[in-house]
Parts: C-alpha cells; structure tokens; sequence
C-alpha cells in the first residue's frame, strides 16, 4: 500500500521538479545558442573568404595538416586563460553529471511506488529485480 505523503512533503517535491524542469530547459537553451552561434561563425568565416576571392583570379592550393609531436620541447605554450578555461569547462560538466544523477535517482525513487504497482497489476507473480527503490543495485551485488 502506498503512503500517503504530506502537504509540505509535496510541496518540496513539486518544487525539485520545477527547478530541475527549469535548469534543463536553460541547459537546452544555452546548447542551442551554441550551436546557432558555431554556425554563424563558420558561415560568416567562410563567407568572408570567399568575398576577398570574389572577382580575382586566383590559385588556391589549400592543405590541412595535423601532426602530433611527442617531444615536449616541440610542444607550445599555452597562455594561462587557456588551460583556466579548460579546468572550469571540464569541472562545470562533471557538476553537470553529478546534479543529474541525483535528479535521474529522485526521479526513479519518486516513480517506483508507481512502477511497482502497476507491475503487480500487470503480473501478480512477477519477482523483484533486487534493485534499491532509486534504482541502485544492493551492495551484495557488487
């Protein structure tokens, strides 16, 4: 039998679900932006160099070269904003990950009470998984 939950208890709830319904929807945003925004840039790189070309007559011989150098005295240096930049990139997509994690567990664990119920209307013989009620695997089992 399922418990029935609390005013306050679904009010937090409603309020988690409305913050993660928010930050994903921001997440899209930006990531569409992005996009539009790469390809702005290549259209408008590739259109300016094809306009210093327009009307000349012109021989173009165009290489694309990519070396690997495993002397470090071959390698450059990269300023400090680089490798600054780099460090917050790599750091904000492993905060993005955990934070989505936990909300895929609150998710599961919200609509298991829900998932079990109607499998023991689908097939009251049906066995349990042995997963924990977030998803998770028991701790024997691993």
């Amino acid at each position: 039998m399922l418990k029935q939950k609390s005013r306050q208890q679904l009010e937090q709830e409603l309020d988690r679900v409305k913050s993660s319904c928010f930050w994903e929807s921001a997440s899209k945003v930006i990531q569409t932006a992005i996009r539009g925004g790469v390809c702005v840039l290549i259209a408008y790189f590739a259109s300016a160099s094809i306009h210093e070309l327009s009307g000349l007559t012109t021989n173009a011989k165009i290489d694309i070269k990519a070396e690997a150098s495993l002397n470090p005295e071959d390698t450059p240096v990269w300023p400090f904003w680089v490798a600054g930049l780099s460090g917050m990139i790599a750091v904000g997509g492993v905060g993005y990950g955990f934070s989505q994690r936990a909300l895929r567990k609150l998710t599961v664990q919200h609509l298991s009470p829900y998932k079990e119920k109607w499998e023991k209307q689908f097939d009251p013989n049906r066995t349990t998984s042995g997963l924990l009620e977030d998803g998770s695997t028991h701790p024997y089992d691993e």
